[in-house]
C-alpha cells in the first residue's frame, strides 16, 4: 500500500511539473500558431469535454482491466498528445484540438484510479494521504512555472514560436517520465473484493440515507464551481498579458508563487479540519473568503493589488480539495469510490466544458475580463451558500436518526 502511495505521488509530481512548464504559455502558443482567444477558449472546452467524456467510463473500465493498467494507458495517451501539441506547425493551430482532446482523455483515465488506490488507506489517515498527494501536485506545479519563467528569462524573444514550442516539448519529455511510476505499481486490485453483486444494493442503500443525498448535493455544487471556474481559470495568462502587458516569464513567476502558497497552506488542512471539527466547514470557509478576491481581480487596474488577490484566490479556492475528497470517500462504499470520484470530476468538467468558450467570446466582445470574472464570483457564491445550507440539513437529519 505504501509503495503504491509513493508511486502515485511520483506520477502526480511528473504530470504537474510538465503541465505547468507549458500551461502558462499555452495561450501565447495558440496565438503564434494563428489562433485567437476565442480559438484558445474552444481548445480548453474540447480538452475539458474529452476529460468529461471518459471520466465515468474509466471508473467502470477499472473494474475490468484494473487501476494500474488504466493509469498506464492514460499516461501513454497523455504523452502522445503533448507530442502532437509540441510539433504543431504554424499556422495550423487546429492540430491543438486533437492534442487537447488527448490530454483530457489521458487525465480522465488516470484520475479516478489514482484516487481509488489512495483511498485504500486507513480512514483516519485518508485526509493525510490526499493532502500529501495534493501538496506534491501543487509543489511541482510551482516548480514547473518557475523553471519555465527561468527558461524565458534566458531567451530574448519570449513570444517566438521556437521558444513557446520548446516549452511544449519539455512537457512531452516529462510526461514520458510519468509513465515509469505507473509501470511499477503493485497490482492494485489484490485488495478489491468481487462485490459487483452487492454493489447495486449498497448504492441504493447509500442514496436512501442522508449521507447519500449529501453526496448528490456535492455533485450539483461541483457543477456550479466548474462552470464558474471555466470563466476565469483558463484566462489568467491572457488577463495579465493584455491588461498589464506582462510577458510569459513574469506571468509564470506569479503562477508559480500561487502554487507554492497553495502547497504550503494545503499542508495545514488536516489541522484546520481538526480545529473546526468538520471538513465541510473547511470548504465553505476557505472558498467563501476567496469570492471578494475574484471581484478585485475582475475590476482592479492596479497590478500589485491584482497579483495579491490572484495569489490568494487560488490558495483559498484550492487548499480545501483534500477535505472535499475525504468527505466523498468517507460516505461511499469502498467498491464505488472510483466511480463516485469520477462522478465528482464529471460534474466539475461538465461545468467547465462550455464556460471557457462562452467566456472567451465575452472577453473578445467586451475587450476586457470584468464581466466573465464577475460570473465566476456569482457561481462560487451560489455553490458555497448551497454547501452551507446542505451541511446544516445533513446534521439535522443525522440527529433525528440518532433519536
Amino acid at each position: 500500500m505504501k509503495r503504491n502511495n509513493i508511486l502515485i505521488y511520483l506520477g502526480t509530481a511528473f504530470l504537474a511539473l510538465g503541465q505547468s512548464f507549458s500551461r502558462g504559455n499555452f495561450p501565447s502558443y495558440v496565438e503564434v500558431l494563428g489562433g485567437t482567444i476565442v480559438n484558445y477558449g474552444f481548445i480548453q472546452s474540447i480538452q475539458t469535454f474529452s476529460n468529461l467524456l471518459f471520466l465515468f467510463p474509466a471508473a467502470f473500465l477499472a473494474d475490468k482491466v484494473g487501476h494500474r493498467r488504466l493509469i498506464l494507458g492514460g499516461s501513454v495517451i497523455y504523452a502522445i498528445s503533448y507530442f502532437i501539441i509540441a510539433f504543431t506547425p504554424p499556422p495550423h493551430w487546429e492540430y491543438l484540438l486533437l492534442g487537447g482532446f488527448g490530454v483530457g482523455l489521458g487525465q480522465g483515465m488516470i484520475m479516478p484510479s489514482q484516487v481509488a488506490i489512495l483511498a485504500h488507506n486507513n480512514p483516519t489517515d485518508r485526509i493525510n494521504v490526499f493532502t500529501r498527494n495534493e501538496t506534491m501536485r501543487w509543489g511541482n506545479l510551482a516548480l514547473g512555472y518557475f523553471l519555465s519563467s527561468f527558461f524565458f528569462i534566458l531567451n530574448q524573444d519570449e513570444f517566438s514560436y521556437r521558444n513557446l514550442q520548446q516549452t511544449m516539448f519539455v512537457t512531452f519529455l516529462v510526461a514520458i517520465c510519468a509513465i515509469i511510476p505507473s509501470l511499477l505499481l503493485v497490482n492494485a486490485e489484490e485488495w478489491r473484493n468481487n462485490i459487483e453483486s452487492q454493489l447495486k444494493v449498497e448504492i441504493k442503500e447509500m442514496i436512501k440515507r442522508p449521507e447519500g443525498t449529501y453526496i448528490i448535493g456535492f455533485l450539483a455544487i461541483s457543477i456550479m464551481i466548474g462552470f464558474g471556474a471555466g470563466f476565469l481559470v483558463p484566462f489568467a495568462q491572457p488577463y495579465f498579458v493584455k491588461r498589464f502587458l506582462l510577458g510569459p516569464s513574469e506571468v509564470n513567476i506569479i503562477m508559480g508563487t500561487a502554487q507554492v502558497l497553495t502547497a504550503v497552506f494545503m499542508g495545514f488542512i488536516p489541522l484546520l479540519s481538526s480545529i473546526l471539527g468538520s471538513n465541510a466547514k473547511v470548504i465553505y470557509l476557505t472558498q467563501g473568503i476567496s469570492i471578494p478576491l475574484i471581484l478585485i481581480i475582475a475590476y482592479s487596474t492596479f497590478l500589485p493589488l491584482s497579483i495579491i488577490a490572484f495569489l490568494f484566490r487560488i490558495v483559498l479556492m484550492n487548499m480545501s480539495s483534500p477535505a472535499q475528497t475525504t468527505i466523498v470517500q468517507d460516505y461511499v462504499p469502498e467498491a464505488f469510490r472510483a466511480r463516485i470520484q469520477s462522478l465528482m470530476r464529471v460534474s466539475d468538467r461538465l461545468g467547465r466544458s462550455f464556460s471557457p468558450s462562452i467566456s472567451a467570446m465575452i472577453i473578445d466582445e467586451t475587450k476586457d475580463f470584468y464581466l466573465s470574472f464577475t460570473i465566476t464570483a456569482i457561481m462560487y457564491t451560489t455553490a458555497v451558500s448551497t454547501l452551507f445550507i446542505m451541511t446544516r440539513n445533513l446534521k439535522r437529519k443525522l440527529r433525528k436518526n440518532q433519536i
